[in-house]
């Protein structure tokens, strides 16, 4: 299991609700999803059309944010239990009309507009970010990439907490650096999401080379600390939205130096 190291550290996690609505609608599989839906309130409905030839999600989403103490959006989705990845490269289709529109890969707890959930949002103006809500009506932080405009992104589940990978100028998923403990009951929902974050309209991502994998991981001993251990160096706002911004993140282990006053 990665396990990262922080300079700082987010604290207070609230325990996560189960799930709250009747079970998911079953409807035809969509690609290697489920079914889909809208979750919260949405003026225009949402669709998605998928190419079985070449396998890429055309995903319309109306809505007004996935964001604070609930959301509104068009969800991809599928039942899955355990550790597991989602990874997809993402591209809007048109220019847009707002820079906060999301399209990214999501786990959530149920279909009610404020259930837990992580994801990964690659915004209309290409910021990326982890954002999660870890209790059931409660807020929605974030953890902000230094990668901007990424192209591919993965989201991990691995035990109970969330990491995030993106693609940087090679193309290549790196670790994003941060991570959040978030526990989440199974079965939950994983998928594929979109937010005009203008509930006037919708808009349009595709998703393509889109990816369920289990992850193989490794053995970690005694100490805690699997073979490999990497760092980030993190800004974190202590009120307010609680973001966390990725400053610079390292492949191996990094330390705080001991400061004095006198230099």
């Amino acid at each position: 299991m990665k396990q990262p190291m922080v300079l700082a550290w987010l604290l207070g996690a609230a325990a996560l609700a189960g799930p709250l609505s009747a079970q998911p609608p079953q409807a035809a599989p969509v690609g290697l999803f489920q079914s889909d839906a809208d979750v919260g309130t949405t003026a225009h409905k949402g669709r998605v059309v998928f190419d079985a030839v070449t396998g890429r999600y055309r995903v319309t989403g109306g809505g007004a944010n996935i964001w604070g103490d609930k959301d509104s959006f068009h969800f991809v989705w599928t039942q899955r239990s355990g550790d597991l990845h989602i990874s997809g490269d993402i591209e809007w289709i048109g220019a847009g009309t707002d820079l906060h529109r999301k399209a990214g890969l999501m786990i959530r707890q149920n279909l009610t507009p404020g259930s837990p959930y992580a994801d990964v949002m690659v915004h209309g103006d290409g910021l990326v970010a982890l954002q999660y809500r870890d209790a059931q009506d409660g807020p929605t932080r974030q953890i902000m990439s230094n990668v901007v405009g990424a192209k591919r992104v993965k989201l991990e589940r691995e035990g109970d907490y969330v990491f995030f990978s993106v693609a940087g100028p090679d193309g290549r998923l790196h670790h994003a650096g941060g991570n959040y403990r978030i526990a989440f009951q199974a079965p939950y929902l994983v998928g594929l999401a979109v937010s005009a974050h203008d509930d006037s309209l919708t808009e349009t991502a595709a998703f393509a080379n889109v990816a369920l994998e289990v992850p193989n991981l490794a053995y970690v001993p005694d100490t805690g600390y699997p073979a490999r251990v990497e760092s980030s160096l993190e800004v974190m706002e202590v009120g307010g939205l609680q973001s966390r911004r990725i400053v610079r993140q390292f492949d191996g282990k990094i330390e705080a130096p001991n400061w004095s006053r006198d230099g």
